[in-house]
């Protein structure tokens, strides 16, 4: 049987979220890379554009958060349309409020 709009759409939330946790590790790993360098007086430039990299790992992380919010209010949509909930469904709707709350 084919995936319903509601599994796809959880699924799709839970690699958002996963994506976001994977550039939040690698913001946290170039803050700390950053601070190194500075620590260990290294040229401007290589700190510049390291300060760089850091910048648009935030600017990535604000557009998947992004990404995010919409496809949970697209979730909440899907949810809201169902007439008739088997359980299964209601499993993967419990699972998509879990995947979407765990990154508000």
């Amino acid at each position: 049987m084919a995936p319903t709009q509601l599994e796809i759409r959880t699924r799709a939330l839970g690699r958002l979220v996963k994506e976001y946790y994977l550039y939040q590790e690698e913001l946290l790993a170039q803050q700390n890379h950053v601070r190194l360098l500075k620590s260990q007086n290294h040229d401007e430039y290589e700190i510049r554009k390291q300060e760089e990299v850091e910048v648009d790992t935030k600017r990535v992380m604000i557009e998947v958060s992004k990404k995010i919010n919409e496809l949970y209010l697209v979730l909440a949509d899907v949810v809201n349309q169902l007439d008739t909930i088997p359980t299964d469904t209601r499993e993967n709707m419990e699972r998509a409020k879990m995947v979407g709350l765990q990154t508000i």
